[in-house]
């Protein structure tokens, strides 16, 4: 009989995931990967995720979070000025907080039309609910079902007219509006 160790099983759980958190980088950051090439990414990933659990990160969202903020901002991300303030206050003693924190703020920083800008309470509305009555809405006559029914008919007609789906092709660069490679 075969018998895994809990130590052996560690490893490989970690391996595993090493392997995910290589793929997942591939597929997000397939420019910084080709670069790095195979060896250079495992190192790079073996090394953040190794920096994450010294921060006090245990689980793979949060290591996998910190490794992309290593990809995006290179492995420095910390000491960026966005980044250290909340460094300084997690203290060594790193969470799941910790890391949304570091998420927000570094989409701030790349992005700060999309960030929420909410610095304090006066920077809040508060807005009015719309009084109307609810009621007045469950009283609407229903429409004719009949009619309903024919135009989607119509709509489902209308919408396959002069496309052929057998001969679109899908993938990059096919105008599906997925990514271009």
């Amino acid at each position: 009989m075969l018998t895994i160790r809990a130590t052996q099983k560690e490893i490989l759980a970690r391996a595993s995931f090493e392997r995910w958190l290589v793929d997942h980088a591939r597929q997000f950051f397939p420019t910084e990967c080709a670069t790095l090439g195979t060896g250079g990414t495992l190192d790079f990933i073996r090394e953040m995720a190794q920096q994450a659990r010294r921060r006090g990160l245990t689980e793979g969202p949060q290591i996998c979070s910190y490794v992309d903020l290593a990809f995006t901002f290179e492995r420095d991300f910390e000491t960026r000025p966005w980044a250290a303030e909340l460094v300084a206050e997690a203290a060594g003693a790193w969470s799941e907080f910790t890391m949304d924190a570091l998420f927000e703020a570094a989409m701030a920083e790349l992005d700060p039309e999309a960030s929420l800008g909410v610095e304090d309470e006066e920077d809040f509305q508060v807005v009015e609910e719309d009084e109307t009555d609810e009621d007045e809405y469950a009283e609407a006559e229903p429409e004719d079902e009949e009619e309903d029914e024919e135009d989607e008919e119509e709509d489902d007609e209308d919408e396959g007219e002069g496309v052929n789906r057998d001969e679109q092709p899908l993938g990059p660069g096919s105008g599906d509006g997925g990514p271009e490679r």
